[in-house]
């Protein structure tokens, strides 16, 4: 059934996935995510954010696609929020949460501006993003201000 609902979803019609996963006896983490991506991908974070609210135990795939989702309608602040929680909840991000360097800045931006700068796991995900995008210069300076905070 979560290749049925795939299809429908893949094909925009949104009413039919939702249909056929509600009538799915048995769910798992993957039938969340096709509906929940969906949703998102189509700029419905409201209705994504509430399958998402239904996940058991949400894994990176929800998470990555509720931070697209926010991110694709310019809700920046609902994307850093999300992103910020995955990190707390210990969730590691996938190859498609990385924003690339230009997001990860915004991102640094909103850390700084709201004093999350010294929290350990937002530090790291920064060293993170800094270090695989080649930007030793920073990811250092982000290092030596988590030491001294």
């Amino acid at each position: 059934m979560n290749n049925v609902m795939n299809a429908y979803a893949k094909m925009g019609v949104i009413s039919d996935a939702r249909k056929v996963f509600i009538e799915m006896p048995v769910k798992n983490v993957s039938s969340y995510n096709t509906l929940l991506s969906a949703y998102a991908k189509q700029g419905k974070t409201r209705e994504a954010l509430c399958i998402f609210n239904e996940l058991p135990k949400p894994d990176s795939v929800s998470w990555t696609a509720m931070i697209v989702g926010y991110n694709q309608k310019g809700h920046f602040n609902a994307a850093l929020r999300i992103f910020l929680e995955m990190m707390k909840c210990n969730v590691v991000p996938n190859e498609y949460t990385d924003w690339g360097l230009d997001m990860g800045k915004k991102v640094h931006s909103f850390v700084v501006k709201f004093g999350f700068s010294g929290i350990v796991f937002i530090a790291n995900s920064l060293l993170n993003l800094y270090a695989k995008s080649g930007d030793a210069g920073t990811a250092v300076t982000v290092f030596e201000r988590l030491i001294w905070v």
